[in-house]
């Protein structure tokens, strides 16, 4: 659900501490001029409501006559984090249960 437009110390606000200061690396980075794609960083943020969210941004620099602009997007990944986690959680649960029954899957 769309939480409209945010002031962007409000945005700053809801990154969680821990995810903060390496945010603020990425994006005070030059995105390099030939390079096509824009780059990406996941990071955490708290919602209004509390709720904890995994989100990627996607941001470039846009280069006009003499004049540069960063341009981004905000995407919530929650989901596919949540479901990547637990993907690995089982992998683990199998590799510890075939150990424990030394058997071999081919």
């Amino acid at each position: 659900d769309p939480l409209g437009p945010w002031p962007f110390t409000d945005f700053l606000a809801r990154i969680v501490p821990e995810d903060l200061e390496s945010y603020q690396r990425a994006i005070e980075l030059p995105v390099p001029a030939a390079q096509s794609a824009s780059n990406a960083i996941r990071y955490r943020i708290r919602r209004p409501d509390g709720n904890l969210r995994h989100v990627e941004a996607r941001y470039g620099d846009l280069r006009e006559h003499d004049r540069s602009y960063r341009f981004g997007l905000v995407m919530d990944v929650t989901a596919a984090t949540n479901l990547s986690e637990r993907l690995q959680d089982n992998s683990a649960l199998l590799d510890l249960a075939m150990e424990s029954i030394e058997m071999v899957l081919w």
